[in-house]
């Protein structure tokens, strides 16, 4: 008997069980190979374009994604302070077959939630919207794009952290701030307490001395010419009186210009220091502001319809392409298009 024979009607062929499995088998290797490399072609095909931030590569793995928005040095290990100022971070991604309209929806959705867009990048197979949205309307926000595509087709990370020790370096800084000003300002009055006791007494001084010499200089008016010696001696402290004056007057001068020199010099200090507890008083607000807020991005990205139709089926493409390939196996001999074979 001939390794094929075919019977007289034509739709049957026998065939031997050694050279069937032979076949299988290599037709089985064909199919693998063109498997991997129909996935390959589908999966160059489903890149994204080079222009589109690398956080799109979020989207390669649709059931583990991992996002760290956060340093890790923003630890707290002591218990001591227990406050929480947590900081939350939103990251989506949405496959789907339009991708210039869901980057348009989403924008919406966020400035419809008094939220502000930071950036945007739109092509063809994907996209990108970075953004800030309020911190009461994430939940919003969040059941607002999960309705702009299938829940199989849209994955999203939420993720926050205690922005402590950023508070407390505000509050030691502005501690530090409002000690120094403490001390400027204590410095500038005992300043002006010492300036004013000094000046008290040169004024004292002086206006003892410029009595003094008006006395000598009508003593010396009522002192008869003939007492050469007397006069001699009244002038002489006269002219010591003199030169005391003008010393107490010099020392006056000086300790008024040290004085103003001393206070304009911790006045620009004191001003600087009340400019550091503004600014500081304003990155705390900051600080709250950014707290309320969420920073968050969405990635989209265009699914092609083979990509859909393996996350939709509940069992493997490489199965129901097997089972599609029996059903129309079976409609073919049945309408005797292909023969039927029989093992010998």
């Amino acid at each position: 008997m001939d390794e094929f024979q075919q019977e007289n009607n034509g739709r049957v062929v026998e065939i031997s069980k050694k050279r069937f499995f032979i076949t299988i088998s290599v037709l089985i290797l064909i199919v693998i190979a063109a498997w991997f490399g129909f996935n390959s072609i589908v999966g160059s095909t489903m890149g994204i374009d080079s222009a589109a931030p690398q956080s799109m590569d979020v989207m390669s793995n649709s059931d583990s994604i991992i996002f760290n928005p956060f340093p890790s040095n923003n630890r707290q290990d002591s218990l001591e302070d227990t406050r929480e100022f947590m900081k939350t971070s939103y990251n989506g991604a949405i496959q789907t077959r339009d991708v210039s309209a869901v980057v348009i929806k989403v924008q919406e959705t966020v400035r419809a939630l008094d939220g502000r867009v930071d950036s945007i990048n739109s092509s063809e197979k994907s996209g990108y919207i970075s953004f800030v949205i309020p911190k009461s309307d994430l939940f919003e926000f969040k059941y607002r794009i999960e309705q702009l595509t299938h829940k199989k087709l849209y994955v999203e990370n939420i993720s926050s952290t205690n922005l402590l020790n950023q508070k407390q370096g505000i509050e030691n800084r502005t501690l530090t701030a409002e000690e120094r000003l403490a001390e400027l300002e204590q410095e500038k009055e005992d300043l002006n307490i010492a300036h004013t006791a000094r000046i008290n007494s040169l004024q004292n001084q002086i206006a003892s001395a410029e009595e003094n010499l008006s006395s000598f200089q009508m003593l010396l008016s009522n002192i008869d010419p003939e007492f050469v010696s007397e006069k001699e001696i009244i002038q002489s402290q006269i002219d010591s009186t003199i030169q005391t004056l003008s010393n107490l007057r010099q020392a006056k001068t000086n300790e008024n210009n040290s004085y103003n020199s001393q206070s304009n010099s911790l006045l620009t200090q004191i001003e600087n220091a009340e400019e550091n507890i503004d600014n500081l008083i304003e990155e705390d607000d900051d600080f709250t502001e950014n707290i309320e807020t969420v920073a968050g991005t969405v990635n989209v990205r265009w699914v092609s319809l083979w990509k859909m139709a393996e996350e939709f089926s509940p069992i493997p493409m490489s199965i129901n392409a097997i089972i599609l390939l029996l059903i129309v196996w079976k409609i073919l001999q049945k309408i005797k298009f292909i023969p039927r074979f029989r093992f010998v």
